[in-house]
């Protein structure tokens, strides 16, 4: 997988959180590609990496986004902190789902 320093950074906070178990694999394989960027064809570095999700697992984090959701908004109330948890939650599986 490719992700640039930013969206990178962003994505390894969600395995951090969310898939604690794959991220030394991740750390330990990542590598950093200036090429693009020290040619001027990307705005940062780039980091190469393994990583493969189930798609079981990626229904687990969503389904897990749902229930976050939810119970961030059940009896018509709002839960601001658990909002935010499903916000991240989201922002972590469209990663995933770009990487994919």
């Amino acid at each position: 997988m490719r992700l640039e320093k930013r969206l990178f950074e962003n994505f390894l906070k969600g395995v951090k959180e969310w898939l604690p178990s794959y991220y030394d694999r991740i750390v330990d394989t990542a590598t950093i590609d200036y090429a693009g960027y020290k040619m001027g064809f990307d705005k940062e570095p780039a980091y190469i990496f393994d990583f493969e999700l189930s798609d079981e697992k990626l229904k687990e984090l969503k389904n897990l986004a749902d229930s976050l959701y939810f119970s961030a908004t059940k009896n018509k109330t709002f839960d601001e902190e658990l909002f935010k948890k499903y916000d991240d939650l989201v922002y972590f599986i469209s990663i995933i789902d770009f990487l994919l």
